[in-house]
């Protein structure tokens, strides 16, 4: 049986504007989109139905940590938590001599060691 969020999904993967940016995603290699003009939580439904659709990793820049966390929120409910990495600001804004945050250094770290694909080991042939 289909929930809600599944319905919410199709209808953003069936979007004429989704489809669209999943068009010009696809005739170029790399490219920069900017969404502006949405509202709550469908921006992580349009970003959700790209991936979806292309499979590729997705960057998506926010413009502070709060538009960020909620962003973060939104994508984890919609695709599932393993499927979304968050990268964090490396410093502290605001105070120049407060050094780094290591707590984000460390969520950097992770997600860096999570994108590294895992090397094949390989036995000599005897």
């Amino acid at each position: 049986m289909r929930n809600d969020l599944e319905d919410l999904r199709e209808v953003y993967s069936k979007s004429g504007n989704t489809l669209h940016l999943i068009e010009k995603l696809v005739s170029r290699r790399a490219c920069h989109v900017h969404l502006k003009g949405l509202v709550g939580s469908s921006a992580a439904f349009i970003v959700d139905a790209a991936a979806s659709h292309l499979g590729k990793l997705h960057v998506c820049i926010l413009p502070d940590q709060e538009a960020a966390a909620y962003f973060l929120n939104d994508l984890e409910n919609i695709t599932g938590k393993s499927s979304v990495l968050f990268f964090p600001a490396a410093g502290k804004k605001g105070n120049e001599h407060a050094g780094p945050d290591y707590s984000n250094l460390l969520l950097r770290t992770e997600v860096l060691t999570g994108l590294i694909p895992p090397q094949s080991s390989v036995e000599p042939a005897e």
